[in-house]
C-alpha cells in the first residue's frame, strides 16, 4: 500500500470517529432519559438556549421540572404554555425522547400522522378531544388531513385553516 492511500484510510477512519462521537454526545438517546447531553435535565433550558431564556421575574426555577409542573401555573384559562413552546420541548418537558419518534441516527426524517396516532389517538379521538373547539379543528371537510399540516415539532406550529378561513385556533 503506498503512503497517500495509507494517509486516505487514515483521514477516512478520523472523519468516521468524529461524526460516531458527535453523534453519541449530541443526538443520541440516553437510555430512555430526556437529554441532550449527559446529565441535561429536559426543564433545564439555559443549557442549550444559554442566556437567551427569558423567564419572567419571580418565574420558579424550571432546571428540575418536567411539564406537569409546568402545567400546574401554566393552564389553559392562564398563560397556555402550549402555544409559546415548540412541540419539540412539550415532548422532551413530558419525557418523550427523541428516538421515541425518530429512529435512531434518522433524525431528519419526516414525523408521520402514524406515528402521532400511536400515541395521540386517531382521529376521532382527537376530534373528540377538541370537541369545545369552534370550529372543531379535528373535523375538517377535508377528511383526515396531516397532522403535519398544523403540528410542527421544530419550528412554530400554524394554523393550516386560516390560509382560507379567519378562525382563531391556537395550534400546539
Amino acid at each position: 500500500m503506498t503512503i497517500h492511500k495509507r494517509y486516505r484510510y487514515f483521514i477516512l477512519i478520523l472523519v468516521l470517529g468524529l461524526l460516531i462521537t458527535v453523534s453519541i454526545v449530541f443526538g443520541a438517546d440516553r437510555g430512555g432519559k430526556t437529554t441532550w447531553a449527559k446529565g441535561v435535565k429536559p426543564g433545564d433550558c439555559h443549557v442549550c438556549h444559554g442566556e437567551n431564556v427569558k423567564l419572567p421575574d419571580g418565574h420558579p426555577n424550571t432546571e428540575d421540572m418536567m411539564f406537569p409542573d409546568c402545567k400546574q401555573c401554566h393552564t389553559k384559562q392562564k398563560n397556555q404554555l402550549e402555544t409559546k413552546i415548540l412541540l419539540s420541548h412539550i415532548h422532551n418537558l413530558s419525557g418523550i425522547t427523541c428516538s421515541q419518534c425518530h429512529e435512531m441516527n434518522k433524525f431528519k426524517r419526516k414525523i408521520t400522522s402514524k406515528q402521532c396516532i400511536a400515541c395521540h389517538g386517531d382521529y376521532n379521538t382527537l376530534a373528540d378531544i377538541t370537541k369545545d373547539a369552534d370550529p372543531n379543528p379535528h373535523k375538517s371537510h377535508q377528511g383526515k388531513l396531516d397532522c403535519n399540516l398544523c403540528h410542527h415539532q421544530h419550528v412554530k406550529s400554524v394554523n393550516y385553516c386560516s390560509q382560507c378561513h379567519e378562525w382563531p385556533l391556537n395550534v400546539p
